[in-house]
């Protein structure tokens, strides 16, 4: 069973997705989907071989994705955009969604990247709760 990695470029609707093997030497497959959880999952599922890495820019859709492609069972890891930006700047002459994913595909499998702490569901709604309360209330106190 052949050791894969792969690079997800997410966009609001379609999400590019670029697997290559532990070898680096070819890509397995790349694809367009709907950037959905079970979609991705999905897609990544049907080839043969286990994954080491998946890796996703931190975004706005992120947190979604990474809680879902986790909960399928996918080792997927959320990179900060700064080291992805600057690698697929290096390695890519024109700037288009497949070469972004393609880029993301080589740095998950280098391992030369840093990975951002998703915070929970839980824990957003908990902090989303603090910061919604009103903040003048103890000022007419005094």
């Amino acid at each position: 069973m052949p050791i894969l990695y792969s690079g997800l470029d997410v966009s609001l609707e379609l999400t590019i997705i670029c697997v290559i093997t532990a070898e680096g030497s070819s890509i397995l497959k790349e694809a367009k989907v709907a950037s959905d959880p079970e979609a991705i999952s999905s897609m990544l599922l049907e080839l043969d071989g286990s994954y080491e890495r998946i890796g996703l820019e931190a975004r706005p859709l992120s947190q979604w994705l990474f809680f879902g492609l986790r909960d399928a069972g996918l080792p997927v890891c959320c990179i900060e955009t700064r080291h992805s930006k600057a690698v697929i700047a290096a390695t890519s002459l024109n700037k288009t969604d497949r070469n972004d994913a393609r880029s993301m595909a080589r740095l998950v499998r280098s391992g030369w990247f840093k990975t951002v702490h998703v915070k929970s569901v839980e824990s957003q709604e908990l902090r989303r709760a603090v910061r919604g309360r009103p903040t003048g209330s103890l000022s007419r106190c005094w």
